[in-house]
């Protein structure tokens, strides 16, 4: 499967991030016929890779906060910024190639990202932003290597639209230019104007904002826009909609080549998933795993294709449960072929995440005969802007409901004869402990992964997820506490967890587990010391563990 890429535009080469459905990922590197160059497989973690701008080496963030440099010709990546307390990201080369832009938040405090810039030629790291109040992320250097642009989310705004902000490199004076989503090819060739796009649905626009004076010169409106991009002349701008790409004349706003889409071009952080060429030749990745190149005036052609892999069988049924207040619960459930009759409630992770139909650990477990119920909690994705709303100041609270009562129906739907096995990751796995905790009969055993360990570990989430009142907000932090919670759980739980990760500590996680114990229930705790959230470097251990845990509840 094809996550991301990136493109060197004079060269046409490729660096392709790959994930397979055994969770591994990896980066490709590609010439423009096709020859694999270089390879940076799993051991690395590797994320969001950049060409610098002569083409003669990759940047690249990890799941681990590190970030990483590879010379095509070398064997191995190098590290270039490591730091004890931040954890880095989304590392984006400045136009001379010799610093790169990259966004950081502290593991210790868990204080909200800023933006940093690091000098390749002296080692140096400047920190560019520091506002405790705010959620600073996505650079984009500004061509004349002056600006850097950043998204910005204030902590207090979290429903409204995030602001497009942008920092001058020299002077460190920072300041916001318009509220909207900031796009990857957004700044106009001379760096004058800054592209922006805002709306949702049927009410889309995108905007040019002066940098001069932060003034509107220019907008497009359409319905199902997702992005845009300033063409190498700066007289045209790509619009990117759901269902076509098409040049609009900048400033006339004239149409002039539209290319229909069959499948939508994937999402990225900073808009969609594409990449501009020489002679404004479009790059992108569609939904159906392709990377594709289109010439304006001409046809669209496959650079590069995956072809799906295939998937264990199984039927997918789908329902509702009614929760604890009433709300509707969507559900999925994945039955393969004769069902071994332990079942296994699977918690996605997020908040704000929909259920992942190719989830490395549901697809291996399904293969062995397991059948999977998924909730929708409220907050997930995919069932539209109410059910995703519907976890404000609820988090760890009614959201644990709507786990409980597709726990419950599964107990009526089966007249308790087979046995179900919570399983939960990130997220999921915070909700999976508390769900535990309240479950009384509902739940066998429990099976916790690379957990949150409480909502203390969310601050850019903390208006969200918590009651408005300062009284309440700290009686839910006590109450939502899955280690406060940890001596009501009376069924065998096995954790997993990285020693790297910082959305749950080992501490935090030990103490659950005296706790189970002490209660009366079984706990193993099983930490890796060489990985981080998602433990992709020991899938493969832990999926053989999980069997073995679920063989234990298996009937005759």
């Amino acid at each position: 499967m094809l996550t991301h890429f990136d493109l060197h535009a004079n060269s046409q080469c490729l660096a392709v991030r790959k994930a397979d459905l055994q969770g591994n990922v990896c980066l490709e590197l590609r010439t423009a016929q096709g020859e694999i160059v270089g390879e940076i497989d799993n051991a690395f973690l590797p994320n969001a890779p950049r060409w610098s701008p002569d083409g003669s080496r990759i940047a690249f963030g990890s799941n681990d906060g590190l970030l990483y440099l590879y010379r095509v010709e070398d064997a191995t990546p190098e590290i270039i910024f490591r730091h004890k307390s931040l954890q880095a990201g989304f590392p984006e080369w400045s136009p001379g190639g010799s610093s790169l832009a990259f966004s950081a938040w502290e593991q210790a405090s868990h204080g909200p990202p800023n933006i940093y810039l690091l000098d390749l030629r002296t080692g140096l790291t400047t920190q560019l932003t520091d506002d405790v109040n705010t959620v600073d992320r996505f650079p984009v250097w500004s061509p004349s290597g002056r600006w850097v642009a950043f998204q910005r989310q204030y902590l207090d705004e979290v429903e409204r639209t995030p602001w497009v902000c942008v920092v001058d490199v020299e002077s460190d004076n920072c300041r916001a230019v318009g509220c909207g989503e900031l796009q990857r090819f957004g700044w106009s060739p001379n760096s004058s104007l800054l592209l922006v796009k805002n709306g949702q649905g049927d009410s889309t626009r995108l905007r040019a904002i002066r940098m001069e004076d932060s003034v509107v010169i220019w907008t497009h409106e359409a319905a199902l826009i997702h992005g845009g991009a300033f063409s190498a002349n700066g007289e045209s701008v790509l619009r990117i909609r759901e269902d076509d790409l098409t040049w609009v004349a900048f400033p006339a706003g004239g149409l002039n080549d539209c290319l229909p889409l069959s499948a939508p071009v994937a999402g990225y952080f900073t808009g969609p998933n594409i990449s501009l060429g020489t002679e404004d030749a479009v790059y992108f990745l569609d939904e159906g795993l392709s990377i594709n190149r289109w010439q304006t005036g001409g046809q669209v052609a496959i650079v590069l294709r995956e072809e799906p892999e295939p998937k264990p069988p199984f039927l997918l049924e789908e329902y509702s449960v009614v929760s604890g207040d009433g709300l509707s619960v969507p559900v999925q459930r994945f039955i393969p072929p004769n069902a071994k009759a332990p079942a296994v409630l699977y918690v996605h992770g997020g908040p704000g995440a929909p259920i992942n139909p190719d989830d490395a650990t549901m697809l291996h477990l399904l293969g062995e005969g397991y059948e999977f119920v998924c909730a929708a909690y409220r907050g997930s994705a995919g069932y539209g802007p109410r059910h995703r709303g519907a976890n404000r100041g609820e988090y760890g609270r009614a959201d644990v409901w709507d786990v409980l009562a597709c726990a419950q129906d599964w107990k009526e739907r089966t007249d308790g004869s087979r046995p179900l096995i919570l399983a939960g990751y990130s997220y999921g796995g915070f909700l999976g402990l508390l769900a535990l905790s309240r479950a009384e009969d509902l739940l066998a055993g429990g099976i916790i992964m690379w957990p949150v360990t409480g909502l203390h570990r969310f601050p850019s989430h903390a208006h969200r997820a918590l009651p408005e009142e300062r009284e309440e907000r700290y009686q839910a932090l006590t109450e939502r506490s899955p280690v406060e919670r940890a001596s009501h759980i009376r069924v065998t739980v096995q954790i997993f967890h990285g020693a790297l990760d910082s959305a749950g500590n080992v501490e935090e996680l030990s103490v659950i587990q005296q706790r189970i114990q002490t209660a009366g229930g079984d706990c193993t705790l099983k930490v890796f010391d060489d990985d981080t959230h998602a433990l992709r470097r020991h899938l493969d251990e832990i999926h053989a563990d999980i069997l073995r845990f679920l063989g234990r509840f298996e009937q005759g």
